[in-house]
């Protein structure tokens, strides 16, 4: 297992490659939700993908990013995207663009849940856990609470960007330099009457 993490002025993506499908988790009607917790490095949740499988004819999905405090993740999530359908076969990395405000340094939860009772499919794991800013998360229906397993890690990418500084208008413009003025004609005011 590799760690990638790739930085750059504008993006850093965090990333878990797959090694072929050694673990997983189901997905299914006692564990609807699972995806993963990852340490944001910036302040905007670009896209992030996840290895995905459908063990039935197909599994639909909906994105979903929880936030995390003290470990525990959130009650309800803070971006929800359109469904998805998984196909059976072999895992194939879905991506999800949740172009997100996030905090840096903040954790965050990346996860897909199943919305057709039925349905069911898997998240793939690897062995060991080499990435120490998350962990892989399910939900369990039975316990009624967010189960973490810290002896894997989940495959996943999440890219990450600093949020756009913004731009002046005209009107935010005309300010500045009338502003810019006014202290200029201030100060030559101020040297001619000395």
């Amino acid at each position: 297992v590799t760690l990638l993490v790739a930085s750059s002025s504008v993006a850093q993506t965090v990333s878990v490659p797959s090694a072929g499908g050694i673990a997983s988790v189901e997905i299914d009607d006692s564990a609807p939700r699972a995806g993963t917790t990852v340490s944001s490095p910036n302040t905007k949740l670009s896209a992030f993908s996840l290895s995905l499988v459908a063990s039935t004819s197909k599994l639909t999905v909906r994105p979903q990013v929880y936030a995390v405090a003290g470990g525990v993740v959130g009650g309800s999530p803070i971006w929800t995207g359109p469904t998805v359908d998984v196909t059976p076969g072999a895992y194939a990395s879905y991506t999800f663009s949740p172009d997100l405000t996030v905090t840096s340094g903040e954790t965050y939860a990346l996860v897909v849940e199943k919305t057709v009772a039925g349905e069911e499919g898997s998240l793939e794991w690897v062995v060991p856990d080499e990435y120490a800013g998350g962990v892989p998360i399910f939900y369990s229906t039975t316990t009624t609470s967010w189960i973490d397993n810290s002896f894997f890690d989940a495959v996943f990418s999440a890219t990450f960007v600093s949020a756009a500084a913004p731009v002046p208008t005209m009107s935010e413009w005309a300010m500045i330099i009338l502003g810019t003025m006014m202290a200029g004609g201030a100060a030559l005011y101020i040297q001619r009457r000395r």
